[in-house]
């Protein structure tokens, strides 16, 4: 099993790296579109969602601990 890891990581960090430029590129791109666009609210509808989706998940566990 480690040398599964082993064999992965680079493939791993490599995509991490590409998704950040991707970023970069995207938020360079997004910045000369007109602030009312429609390709701006779904640029940054799918920027969001992975963070609406943890605050479900962190509300999810609150409410099963109770904190």
């Amino acid at each position: 099993m480690e040398s599964l890891y082993l064999l992965t990581a680079p493939l791993s960090a490599a995509a991490g790296l590409l998704l950040v430029a991707d970023g970069l590129c995207a938020a360079t791109a997004g910045s000369l579109v007109p602030s009312g666009s429609p390709a701006r609210a779904r640029a940054l509808a799918l920027a969001r969602w992975p963070g609406d989706l943890e605050w479900r998940r962190i509300g999810a566990v609150r409410a099963r601990t109770g904190a």
